[in-house]
């Protein structure tokens, strides 16, 4: 397979971006490039998502898959601008949304984060991992009442769930019950 991925590789995409062989070859280089991310690697995929990325400029795949090696190579502004490009290309594919998410909080963006974990609630309402990241974010910058009604949220739609269960008992003897209770 390692020399058919020399092959590929040395193949430009072409100017028909379009074309079914190109998108064919893109799928490819994307999904060499998707085993290779992994921290040992993770250089040879950005550089080869690099390269997708500047033949194929509107492949948001490509483009999210290379924030993740450029996070893997510890490159957090980078992978920022990757990621953010890869969500203002596929508006709505929510696990892009959702790794800007992430990456916005781990690089202490709380608010912007929150903003695009509520974005990802509207778009896929029963993700329920969404749903406990944003309550666990609302709580964390101290906004007890929407950490407490996303907590909620969540047991209606899966009762009894632990994490949701064990951080609203938390609140519950942090929050007034009448304030907790308002919608």
């Amino acid at each position: 397979t390692m020399m058919r991925y020399r092959v590929v590789r040395r193949r430009p995409l072409g100017p028909a971006h379009g074309s079914a062989r190109a998108q064919l070859l893109a799928r490819y280089r994307r999904a060499l490039a998707r085993h290779q991310i992994e921290p040992a690697h993770s250089d040879q995929a950005a550089n080869e998502l690099t390269e997708i990325t500047r033949e194929l400029p509107t492949d948001a795949e490509a483009r999210f898959l290379l924030g993740v090696a450029l996070d893997g190579m510890g490159v957090g502004a980078q992978a920022f601008e990757q990621y953010r490009r890869a969500v203002e290309l596929a508006p709505r594919t929510t696990r892009f949304r959702t790794k800007l998410a992430r990456h916005l909080w781990e690089h202490e963006r709380y608010f912007e984060a929150i903003d695009e974990w509520r974005t990802v609630k509207e778009q896929a309402p029963g993700d329920i991992d969404t749903r406990l990241a944003l309550a666990r974010a609302l709580e964390k910058v101290g906004d007890r009442i929407g950490a407490f009604r996303g907590y909620r949220e969540v047991l209606e739609l899966r009762p009894g769930h632990p994490d949701a269960a064990r951080a609203l008992a938390r609140l519950r003897g942090k929050t007034s019950p009448a304030a907790g209770d308002s919608r």
